[in-house]
């Protein structure tokens, strides 16, 4: 009976089985990570790319209105929600004389898990251009 026992616990049938139902979700939810910090890095590309386009915009003679400032800055947005863009701010001053408008994007980004229901939070990006 002993040495039956032994046979049984020599045995290593289904162990690749056991080893990847213990390995397989955490390198899912590793590519998980890595997709959402490259969602998220991807978006603020976008946020970076859009005040750049506006700051340019801004530039242009006659100046344009802020309201043409600010659809430029949503019309030059790539990829993610367009509805997730909470605000786009301009803001004018004049710093040694020379004029400028600062141009700032809030975007709301979801944070989306398969495990825990998250909350957005906020990604920003601001542009300062001076004016002529």
């Amino acid at each position: 009976m002993t040495m039956r026992k032994l046979k049984l616990l020599d045995r290593q049938d289904g162990s690749v089985a056991v080893e990847a139902a213990f390995a397989l979700p955490v390198l899912f939810a590793f590519f998980g990570v890595i997709a959402q910090l490259a969602m998220v890095m991807f978006v603020q590309a976008s946020l970076d790319h859009a005040t750049g386009e506006a700051a340019r915009y801004a530039t242009i003679y006659p100046t344009p209105s802020e309201s043409e400032i600010e659809a430029k800055a949503r019309s030059s947005t790539f990829g993610g929600d367009p509805s997730a863009i909470r605000s786009v701010t301009i803001v004018r001053g004049s710093d040694d004389g020379r004029n400028y408008a600062e141009i700032t994007m809030v975007y709301d980004y979801p944070l989306v898990s398969w495990f825990v229901e998250g909350s957005a939070f906020a990604l920003s990006q601001s542009r300062r251009a001076y004016l002529p």
